[in-house]
């Protein structure tokens, strides 16, 4: 089974335009990345060699991890890669995996926490992350994370329901409002939010971001393609999100930049 899904991760939030700041590129997966395949369950998984640098990609470079968590049979797989301007993840039928895709400004580590590389990036005068979905087939559980070192850090937590643009470019919009990266408390209980040891991540310094597709290994089959994922300066409003739920509220905003 080969599918694609675009990484579209997260709580619906429906964007208001102000027009008065322009969006940060997180990637537009204009830069491929070969593809990885993990087929050894418990070998600890696969990273890539980085791609970049390039000023489609924040930080300059991106990193690709698959790890594959069931079924034995080294004919059955998990596998990432970037080409043809998306981003695809897949795992085979009765196997379920992770996928790590992490933008850090610094080379391939096998290293469990990001190296802090991106120069304390201020994402407090933005509203949400934006994230593109061309298709899943599966409802899958999605981690967003931000950091400022090693114990700054926030985690929102996910479930996504299957996606189908129908092929049309870019995609489902979903949005991810950067105020729930400080709720380590959970007082919106539309998601979950975990932080790190020493508190929150300082949204004035950001200095990794990483995006963890199905950590659990919770979904059989999956088939996923993400198109682009930026920040943007939309004031959110907070909608039906959770279970099932996501993408509800969806927009169609833009053609990817050639």
């Amino acid at each position: 089974m080969k599918k694609m899904l675009k990484i579209a991760a997260a709580v619906a939030v429906l964007g208001l335009s102000t027009g008065a700041r322009a969006d940060l590129v997180v990637d537009l997966f204009n830069v491929g990345q070969n593809q990885i395949i993990d087929s050894v369950l418990g070998g600890g998984g696969v990273w890539s060699t980085e791609a970049g640098p390039s000023s489609t990609i924040i930080g300059g470079y991106r990193d690709l991890y698959v790890e594959k968590l069931s079924n034995a049979s080294t004919t059955k797989v998990v596998k990432a890669d970037v080409s043809d301007g998306f981003l695809n993840y897949s795992s085979d039928t009765l196997t379920t995996g992770k996928g790590i895709v992490r933008w850090d400004g610094q080379g391939t580590t096998t290293s469990a926490t990001p190296l802090m590389g991106l120069g304390g990036l201020n994402l407090s005068v933005f509203n949400s992350f934006e994230l593109l979905t061309m298709f899943s087939d599966n409802g899958f559980s999605f981690n967003i994370e931000l950091y400022t070192d090693a114990t700054h850090w926030s985690r929102i937590s996910l479930i996504s329901n299957s996606h189908d643009a129908g092929g049309v470019e870019p995609g489902i919009s979903s949005y991810i409002p950067l105020w729930g990266f400080t709720d380590c408390s959970n007082a919106i209980p539309a998601y979950t939010t975990t932080c790190g040891a020493d508190g929150a991540v300082d949204l004035t310094n950001v200095n990794a971001i990483q995006a963890v597709i199905d950590p659990f290994g919770g979904t059989t089959s999956l088939d996923l393609t993400l198109n682009q994922v930026n920040v943007v300066p939309e004031p959110g409003m907070l909608a039906l999100a959770g279970a099932g739920l996501f993408g509800a509220l969806s927009t169609v905003r833009r053609r990817k930049a050639q």
